[in-house]
Order: C-alpha cells, then sequence, then structure tokens
C-alpha cells in the first residue's frame, strides 16, 4: 500500500478559485434549454433560510418546521461546515450564521454551500423579498475523503481528495413539472467539473494516478441520479429489536463511555486505520477503484451536535439533567488486559423513535469466526442499553447499515439473533432481528479530468450508461448528510 501524503494538495485545493474548464465530451443527463434559468452559489442568509422554510415540510420529521431552520442554521456552523466557528458543547449557543465565507476560504468549497437557480423571467412584484425569482435549490457539505488506485505492482495507491456531497435538493410546488430538477443538477455537476478541474494538476503530484476526484450523494427517491452519472451502492438498514430482552447487568469486559466533550482522537485513528487497510485489500482484491470518506473527529461531532440540537427542542431532558451527559461512543477493553481496545462503536439518537442508530463499529483485530465477530459486537450494543437505560429510559432498538455487519463477515440477522440467545442464556425469539430497504441510497459519480496539448485541463466524462467499476469502503451512516 502506497498512502500519499497530499495535504498541501488539499490546502491548494481550498483556496484555488475555480476557472471554467473545456469540456472534452459530456453525457451528464440529457441538455435542457435554460436560457430563461440561471445557476449560482448564494451567499444570502435570507434565502438560505426561506429555501429551509419551504423544504421543512418534506424533512422536519419530529421538528416543527421553525425548529427545522434553526437546525440547518446550527448545523452549519459546526466545523465540519464551516471551519470558522464551532457551537458549545450543550448544543445552545452558535457563533456565525451559516457558511457565508466568500473569496480564497471558500472557493474550494470546503464545508457547506448553497446553490439556486433562479427564473429571469421572474417580475418582483411590490413587497416580494429575494426569494421571487428563486426556482429551486440544493447544498453540497465538502469533506477530507480518501481515493484510492490499484498501481502497477497491484498494490493500492491511496490519495486524499476533497469530496462534495450532494443534498437539500428540493423544487418549490410552484416550480414543479418544469424539469428544473434535471436542469439544476446538470449545472451543479457542470459547477463541480469546473471548481474540481483548477486542483488537477495537484492531486496528480500527490500520486491521484487519474487526478479525478468524485461527488456523492444520499437518494430518496430511487434510482433518479443514475442519469446523472450516479451510481448506487445502497445498504440496507438492520433493526435489532431488545424490547422483549433483558439488560444484562456486568460484562466481562470493561467499557469507557465518551460524551462529545471528551477526547476521542484514539476511536478515530481506530477507525481510520481500518479505512486504510479495507481500502487497499479491496483494491488488491478487486483491482477495481475504492473510495471512503475520511474518519475524523469534524464528522463525529456533526452527528453528536444534530442529536444535541433535537433533544434540545424535543425537551428531553428535565431542568436537572445536563446535555453534556450524552454519550455517543463507547469503547471495550481487553479482560486481562485493561489497557487494550478490542473494538468501539460510535452511536447517535433518533429521538423520534427512540433508538439507537450505529455510526461506525470498529474491532480492532481479526476475529476467528463470524461468531466470534458478532460476541463482540453483542457486547458493545449491551453496554449501549446499559448508558442508554439508566440515562434515558426505553431506547429497545439499535439500528445500523447492512455495512457494518458485513465487513466481519456477518451475512445472516438470524445468525446474529442466534448467538446473542446463546451468550446471554435466552430464547432467541426474544431479540427480533429485521431487514428493511434504507430510504437512503448512496451514490457515487466520478469527476475525470486530462491535460490538452497546449496545457489545458479538459473534462472528461465517463460513460453513464455502463456502471463505472468501483467499490465503496465503509459505506455507512457515519458518512451520511
Amino acid at each position: 500500500m502506497i498512502m500519499k501524503n497530499d495535504r498541501d494538495c488539499i490546502a491548494a485545493e481550498a483556496i484555488m478559485p475555480a476557472q471554467p474548464a473545456t469540456t472534452k465530451s459530456t453525457s451528464a443527463g440529457a441538455k435542457k434549454d435554460i436560457s430563461n434559468y440561471t445557476f449560482e452559489r448564494t451567499f444570502n442568509p435570507e434565502i438560505i433560510r426561506n429555501c429551509h422554510a419551504l423544504n421543512s415540510h418534506a424533512w422536519s420529521n419530529e421538528l416543527t418546521p421553525e425548529q427545522y431552520v434553526e437546525r440547518e442554521k446550527f448545523m452549519s456552523t459546526v466545523s465540519l461546515s464551516n471551519v470558522a466557528s464551532e457551537p458549545h458543547h450543550d448544543g445552545t449557543s452558535v457563533n456565525g450564521f451559516y457558511n457565508l465565507r466568500k473569496g480564497p476560504q471558500a472557493a474550494g468549497l470546503a464545508g457547506i454551500a448553497y446553490y439556486i437557480v433562479r427564473d429571469l423571467t421572474a417580475k418582483r412584484k411590490e413587497g416580494d423579498d429575494d426569494m421571487f425569482d428563486v426556482a429551486c435549490a440544493c447544498e453540497t457539505l465538502t469533506r477530507l475523503s480518501y481515493i484510492a488506485h490499484p498501481g502497477s505492482d497491484g498494490e493500492a495507491i491511496i490519495t486524499n481528495v476533497m469530496s462534495p456531497c450532494i443534498g437539500g435538493v428540493f423544487v418549490p410546488a410552484k416550480s414543479r413539472g418544469l424539469n428544473l430538477g434535471n436542469i439544476m443538477i446538470n449545472k451543479l455537476i457542470d459547477y463541480l467539473n469546473n471548481e474540481y478541474a483548477t486542483s488537477y494538476k495537484q492531486r496528480l503530484s500527490a500520486g491521484n494516478p487519474k487526478g479525478e476526484t468524485y461527488s456523492t450523494l444520499y437518494s430518496e427517491v430511487g434510482e433518479y441520479y443514475r442519469k446523472f452519472g450516479y451510481i448506487s451502492r445502497g445498504m440496507d438498514l438492520i433493526t435489532v429489536d431488545y424490547t422483549h430482552a433483558e439488560v444484562p447487568a456486568t460484562s466481562a469486559y470493561t467499557f469507557k463511555a465518551y460524551k462529545v466533550k471528551d477526547d476521542t482522537t484514539l476511536l478515530h485513528k481506530l477507525h481510520n486505520d481500518q479505512v486504510l487497510r479495507q481500502l487497499a485489500l479491496a483494491v488488491k482484491t478487486t483491482g477495481f477503484k475504492q473510495i471512503s470518506n475520511t474518519p475524523t473527529l469534524e464528522n463525529f461531532n456533526w452527528h453528536c451536535f444534530r442529536s444535541i440540537f433535537i433533544s434540545n427542542n424535543l425537551k428531553v431532558f428535565g431542568e436537572t439533567d445536563s446535555k453534556d451527559e450524552l454519550v455517543f461512543a463507547v469503547s471495550m477493553y481487553d479482560p486481562s488486559n485493561p489497557e487494550k481496545i478490542v473494538a468501539m462503536t460510535t452511536f447517535t439518537h433518533d429521538w423520534k423513535n427512540r433508538n439507537i442508530y450505529i455510526l461506525k463499529i470498529v474491532l480492532v483485530e481479526p476475529q476467528t469466526s463470524a461468531d466470534a465477530s458478532m460476541k463482540l459486537i453483542d457486547e458493545l450494543f449491551q453496554q449501549i442499553r446499559r448508558e442508554s437505560h439508566v440515562k434515558y429510559g426505553d431506547f429497545h432498538k439499535i439500528n445500523l447499515w447492512q455495512s457494518e455487519l458485513f465487513q466481519y463477515g456477518i451475512d445472516s440477522t438470524e445468525q446474529f439473533a442466534q448467538v446473542y440467545a446463546d451468550k446471554n442464556g435466552v430464547d432467541a425469539s426474544k431479540v427480533a432481528i429485521s431487514v428493511s430497504e434504507n430510504g437512503s441510497i448512496s451514490a457515487a459519480r466520478f469527476h475525470n479530468y486530462a491535460e490538452s496539448e497546449d496545457g489545458k485541463v479538459e473534462i472528461v466524462e465517463e460513460n453513464i450508461s455502463v456502471d463505472v467499476p468501483f467499490g465503496w469502503i465503509d459505506n455507512g451512516k457515519w458518512c451520511w448528510f
């Protein structure tokens, strides 16, 4: 495995302004007449707020529309979204307002960015605000990520890239039926292509064999984004229901619980080390390129602060309870060596349904069998239940993406239930494990470039009618946006 450290490349990618690139060939969906519409990145806080107000009816879930709008504002201030500010640990006070940085800091799209399509035929009427010509909107969250290519010897060459994740795609009722969603996604792809063309040579110099990067999204509308080149790598959702199973009082293992203010550096290092190993193995085994987000504290905190904000607004805690006591991670130690971590998990909370949502499971050392892996995972789950039962009461279900079990050779939910039953001396029927379709389908699209004879960087679109062979390592809830 060759690991190229291209943080200099990343720094350059984050400060270089986007310049138009030449398109060598394109197949990113059908091109439409867009003469009446213009696509732009917006820095107008009122437009951003109003767009969130419009899409709150679709995505507010347990929150009121007003709370949803405030949550989106709040989440734009966490360090993953905006490196310039960070909320306090209790989620009640923030600095900054959206990610409205302009100039060199904002040019590389690091963090969150907002986009709109304007209708040039719209006429401002008396009393209209700045939303009068906004036809639709979307946003991206750009994060540090990995891409791994096979080298000439078959070993993996792993480099860092900045990878945007598309979200918040919304067309208001007044604009539907006009093909504006297609127009917006095509224009966003053009925008991203041009943005990352500027750092093509830096990626090459950092060891990236093709100088490419990629964007991702999580589709809630099936395969709609396939026509734009986004290839699905969806994972089913697993629910472990412990409603009728008592919480084991003790364990042979010792544990440490982590709150958002605690130092979780070691946990993210263990996660990152595992991702690098899996990327290298997958490239060598398949011969295909592989992708993964880079595990970071900022990514973990994004989920923590989101949970804290929702719990505040749902008034989960009483007056005497401390939000600082919310647990988001558990590490498990070897009974014979209390300083040696054998497994860890990070998680968040589904406050509406009172479920725990697993972000990541790491078993530090390879296990001898799937059963052995399941026993360790069950120990982690039982400790989560003990922590949650004491502090928050009725968390009986644990949700996780199937990738968390697949990576340890566990492909049978019935097997997991039986292992739990045998280990804890209970009837397997007391643990209900179900598999359901995940409402968020992971998908990725590659952005490729080449240098012409005169030194210009050209955008080279791969044929989107053919699946590009690639793997998505560690494709779980932890990197969802």
